[in-house]
């Protein structure tokens, strides 16, 4: 199964993000069936890990600052 998962990744994005809903949708199912609230739980982290952290991510991304230290590249200052 997962050298047929990643052949569908590499030909088509549409039919692995496709897949990958199903999948995500059908644990789901089977969690609820056997506890609602395990199901509710699984669902909110899918939720969240999927919407809420890249899109807290990109919002403080605009307050980023550049901190240069001795881990950077040495950058040559003309004299």
């Amino acid at each position: 199964a997962p050298r047929v998962y990643r052949q569908v990744k590499l030909s088509s994005e549409v039919a692995h993000g496709i897949v990958t809903s199903c999948l995500v949708l059908i644990s789901l199912a089977l969690l609820f069936h056997i506890s609602p609230l395990l199901g509710t739980i699984f669902g909110f982290f899918v939720f969240f890990i999927t919407w809420i952290c890249p899109l807290t991510f990109l919002y403080i991304q605009r307050y980023k600052n550049k901190i240069n230290g001795p881990w950077d590249e040495v950058s040559n200052i003309a004299v």
